[in-house]
C-alpha cells in the first residue's frame, strides 16, 4: 500500500479525487432547480419557510408533551 501511494497512478488519484468532488458539487448549483420550495404535495407548493415553522411548531408541542425524554432523543 504504501509504494502505491508514492507512485505516478496513486498520486494521479489523489490529486484527481478533490477535482471530482468539487466537479460534482459545482453540478448540483449548474444544473440545480432554481425553485425555493420545500415540497410540492398534490399540486400545492409549501415554502421552506412555511416548512420550517410548522416543524419548529411541532417540535416545540412535541417538546412540551414529552419534556426532557423528547429532548434527550433529539
Amino acid at each position: 500500500m504504501h509504494g502505491i501511494a508514492h507512485s505516478f497512478i496513486g498520486k494521479a488519484i489523489f490529486a484527481l479525487l478533490p477535482v471530482s468532488f468539487l466537479i460534482g458539487g459545482m453540478s448540483g448549483y449548474l444544473y440545480g432547480s432554481n425553485e425555493s420550495f420545500a415540497a410540492k404535495v398534490n399540486g400545492e407548493t409549501i415554502s421552506q419557510q412555511d416548512f420550517l415553522n410548522r416543524y419548529n411548531q411541532e417540535f416545540e408541542a412535541r417538546a412540551q408533551q414529552e419534556g426532557e425524554s423528547f429532548l434527550a432523543k433529539n
